[in-house]
């Protein structure tokens, strides 16, 4: 059975069909005016929900993730967080309100971060309250790229020389 939608949007009726569509038929909430970044992956993504945020270039996402707004006690605005790139966020992470993630961070699975700045180089644990943030040295976009590639190994051996 088909549903017609007659919904005014700035973006469209088009592209608020899509959104409604994408929202039924893969259980993800992707707002049909958020700009993602240029080089972006997802896995899994069903159960995923993607406000209004301003996305850093190479972000990797997983399943039912959650970025949205929260509206800050102190000032009464709703407020969006911020992710700056390469940034890798596990299962069931949560990132709301007024937060900040900066370049090169990992959010372990079941991570919840709300109205927090979290600083470049650095892996995250636990909830908000009591988040344990860890430093690390390492690229986490080369250290993911560098697993595309082996997955997408032939069946021959030989590798391809695309990132899937």
């Amino acid at each position: 059975m088909w549903v017609k939608l007659r919904v005014k949007c700035r973006g469209g009726i088009a592209a608020k069909q899509v959104y409604y569509l994408n929202k039924i038929l893969h259980s993800v909430d992707w707002y049909c005016k958020i700009e993602l970044p240029e080089h972006f992956m997802v896995e899994h993504p069903l159960g995923s929900v993607l406000g209004r945020t301003k996305y850093g270039n190479y972000l990797y996402i997983y399943r039912g993730v959650t970025i949205g707004g929260n509206i800050k006690l102190s000032t009464g605005k709703l407020c969006y967080p911020e992710l700056g790139d390469n940034v890798l966020l596990h299962s069931n992470v949560k990132v709301l309100g007024d937060s900040h993630i900066g370049n090169n961070v990992i959010l372990s699975a079941n991570t919840y971060v709300i109205d927090k700045n979290i600083p470049d180089n650095s892996v995250v644990f636990g909830q908000s309250s009591a988040l344990v943030i860890k430093n690390m040295s390492y690229d986490v976009n080369h250290s993911i790229n560098i697993n595309w590639i082996k997955n997408s190994e032939t069946k021959k051996g030989k590798r391809k020389n695309e990132i899937l």
